[in-house]
């Protein structure tokens, strides 16, 4: 028998074909608490986790389950060798002797999705009062996928596994793979939370001897280096894989076929892309607005931005300013490399539109870059307002961010107080976040806002220009 324990955070050995990391530059793997309302990766996942949940055949993971998640206080740990990101967010259950998390792996553009939950046992829970402790959990270990299929269910007893776990068919013949679940929990000022998941996997065979084998990594670009392990002697076969296939097993699709949601599909043709819905769309939104001589985007770059132009291109709001620049030829370079180290920035002097990384290039960075862009055309270059009016140009930006997004608080303001009343301000001016308000209608708290913004975020202290209508913003015609 061997033992193999693979983390749901994964860091690759690099023996074979790496450059030399000088030691102040090494790689980290970081670990914080993140919160929604100044993390725009974490909005664009939200979003991207709504949607597929909508279309999700679960009676369980719903939206309603979905609107329980606690956004504002999320586990991330990146690491930096392998460019994978995760985020562990709480999902508040109806049940209390139920604890749901939503797990969610990032990298290189592309994210998966598992639930992971905690079903207590009654007189476990009744003696914590609660989900708090875990090293001596007892109840039942969940691991499942946004459509409700149970990957792994493992019991535990204080803090031990029952049995085994799950039982599957062996990578080899006469053999069988069990796997299970473990958590860490980190405490930051007195509340705790489960972080970090790992998944054990065992390998037992009765006789003969297994074959090595090499398999995906446990994240969502599954580029695992293939070094298998070698073959056991007689008895218990050996053999290691550096990926796992208890948290992210999937099936073997024939030649011409790909994986979407956890299923063999037809490929989409080269100059296609598969949508949210799984339907093959010709990619050409970003050939629409690009400067080809000047895109200096990789395949997977390129890949995600078209995705997020896809996206844009669904509310007729932003529909409208996509097409307007398209009708124009007003075209942009685009590339990985933002200024001051911002997820995204707009250069009005190169027409360019950058990105801090590969994660930087989601529906919020877009949507504001692109804003200033029509910016840039509307008001005959922003090259008039590096100063006076600056503040102005960035609250309009954001403002129509929050104006189309149907409420997801938001992008002008950070303080919890001032949110809400401005909420509630945008919700009575567009009636219920469905259209763009006339000037008069909004002009009488405009600047009173605007004067919060500049407070709120320092980075945008700018002059005001109190002549400087939101022109931009209300050339948007209504749907």
């Amino acid at each position: 028998m061997y033992k193999k324990i693979v983390p749901l955070f994964i860091s690759i050995l690099c023996f074979i074909g790496c450059e030399e990391v000088p030691l102040e530059k090494a790689p980290q793997v970081t670990r914080e608490f993140v919160n929604i309302s100044s993390d725009p990766v974490l909005v664009s996942l939200r979003e991207e986790v709504r949607s597929k949940v909508n279309n999700s055949s679960s009676s369980r993971i719903t939206s309603d389950w979905l609107d329980n998640a606690q956004w504002k206080r999320v586990y991330h740990v990146y690491d930096e060798f392998s460019s994978l990101s995760t985020y562990t967010v709480p999902v508040g259950n109806e049940k209390p002797d139920v604890l749901d998390l939503l797990v969610i792996n990032t990298r290189d553009g592309s994210s998966n999705y598992r639930v992971f939950s905690l079903v207590a046992n009654v007189a476990w829970l009744n003696e914590k009062g609660g989900f708090t402790g875990m090293s001596d959990f007892s109840g039942q270990v969940e691991v499942a996928d946004l459509n409700g299929k149970v990957w792994i269910s493992s019991p535990y007893e204080n803090g031990q596994r029952v049995n085994r776990g799950n039982s599957t068919t062996g990578k080899t013949a006469a053999c069988e793979t069990w796997i299970d679940v473990d958590w860490t929990e980190v405490c930051v000022e007195g509340t705790c939370t489960i972080s970090e998941i790992i998944i054990t996997e065992y390998e037992l065979c009765n006789e003969g001897g297994g074959t090595g084998g090499g398999g995906p990594l446990d994240d969502p670009s599954g580029d695992g280096d293939n070094q298998g392990g070698g073959g056991g002697g007689n008895g218990n076969g050996g053999g290691t894989s550096n990926g796992p296939i208890g948290f992210d097993d999937q099936p073997l699709c024939i030649g011409g076929q790909e994986i979407d949601n956890g299923i063999c599909v037809d490929k989409c043709p080269s100059d296609h892309v598969r949508d949210d819905n799984g339907r093959c769309v010709q990619q050409n939104a970003l050939s629409e607005i690009a400067n080809p001589d000047c895109l200096e985007l990789n395949s997977s770059e390129k890949t995600q931005l078209e995705n997020v132009i896809l996206e844009y291109k669904e509310n007729c709001f932003r529909q409208q300013i996509f097409d307007y620049m398209s009708a124009n030829d007003h075209n942009y370079c685009f590339k990985i490399g933002s200024q001051n180290g911002e997820p995204g920035s707009f250069n009005y002097l190169t027409q360019t539109i950058s990105f801090k990384n590969i994660f930087s290039i989601n529906s919020t960075t877009f949507e504001e870059e692109f804003f200033h862009a029509y910016q840039d055309k509307f008001y005959t270059e922003l090259s008039q307002y590096t100063e006076d009016g600056r503040s102005n140009i960035e609250f309009e930006a954001k403002l129509f961010y929050d104006m189309t997004h149907g409420g997801i608080c938001c992008l002008v303001f950070s303080n919890s107080t001032v949110q809400q009343e401005y909420l509630l301000w945008l919700d009575e001016i567009t009636d219920g976040f469905t259209r763009i308000p006339e000037w008069n209608e909004f002009s009488n708290n405009y600047f009173r806002y605007l004067e919060e913004f500049v407070i709120d975020k320092p980075l945008y202290d700018f002059p005001i220009n109190y002549e400087l209508q939101p022109g931009a913003l209300l050339s948007i015609n209504n749907c």
